[in-house]
């Protein structure tokens, strides 16, 4: 039996079918054995966390896991950038952790913490595009804690509001700083302006806005975001640096702009 998945990266054929019931899911512990992939060889009876793994091969396999019954063995073809390779998974044992969405917001909250913390650690090694992964799933914990946004109860299954407002500030903020360190400006405005919509005082968030906005050529959006940053931290010398750039900017623009009108009236 041979199944491919939807983006074609994956081809998978079942070798010895397993028991028929739940499958790995967020969380789920699953206790397996990786064959025929040298690079691999030491996985013997090794615990996978579902969710748990970073990296393009490890996401991957737990891609491969999540299509598997407990007790199942098959062979996955798995296209990476760089090669393609195959492998042997044997799905040993599975402890299932239940479904995400029957989750209480207190569970939610701590997986999500784990992630960030996780995330951060991988930031400060340098592994950017994990970090933000790490940080893109723990906000999707979040998100999947229904809020009426009209009206913010004070707690949510015992989960206090402010600490899941908080949490997500953190995140988005965290999340800018990894597309920051890549120079994907359009990213860092999308990011950091969701973190003001949960505190317009961020001044990590507002300076980030400032520097992608600079890189963007887009100076008066860049010289509102600095003023935000001076107004709140008026000796901020490397936003004062920032700004002197922006406002020299904005000068030679006003001189273009003002020796095209003059142009076009000369000629009346």
């Amino acid at each position: 039996m041979k199944s491919v998945s939807p983006d074609g990266r994956i081809k998978k054929e079942i070798l010895e079918k397993g028991k028929w019931g739940q499958k790995p899911a967020e969380n789920s512990r699953c206790t397996v054995t990786i064959m025929d992939y040298a690079p691999l060889k030491n996985i013997v009876s090794t615990i996978i966390v579902i969710g748990d793994t970073d990296g393009e091969l490890w996401n991957l396999i737990e891609i491969c896991l999540g299509t598997m019954d407990v007790g199942e063995k098959s062979k996955f073809f798995i296209s990476l950038p760089n090669e393609d390779i195959s492998l042997i998974i044997c799905l040993e044992e599975l402890v299932f952790d239940g479904y995400i969405y029957k989750w209480d917001a207190i569970k939610k909250f701590s997986l999500a913490t784990y992630h960030k913390e996780k995330g951060n650690d991988l930031f400060k090694s340098n592994r950017n595009k994990e970090a933000a992964l790490r940080f893109i799933k723990a906000l999707k914990i979040l998100h999947s804690i229904p809020l009426d946004a009209e009206e913010l109860p004070i707690s949510i299954e015992n989960l206090q509001v402010s600490n899941l407002i908080n949490l997500k500030e953190i995140l988005y903020n965290n999340l800018s700083s990894c597309y920051f360190r890549n120079s994907r400006w359009l990213k860092v405005i999308d990011i950091s302006q969701k973190v003001l919509l949960y505190n317009s005082n961020n001044v990590k968030a507002l300076y980030k806005l400032g520097i992608a906005y600079k890189n963007d050529r887009n100076f008066e959006k860049s010289f509102e975001a600095f003023s935000k940053v001076l107004k709140l931290e008026p000796d901020n010398k490397a936003c004062t640096e920032h700004m002197n750039v922006v406002k020299d900017e904005l000068r030679k623009a006003d001189i273009r702009v003002k020796s095209m009108v003059k142009k076009m009236f000369s000629h009346c």
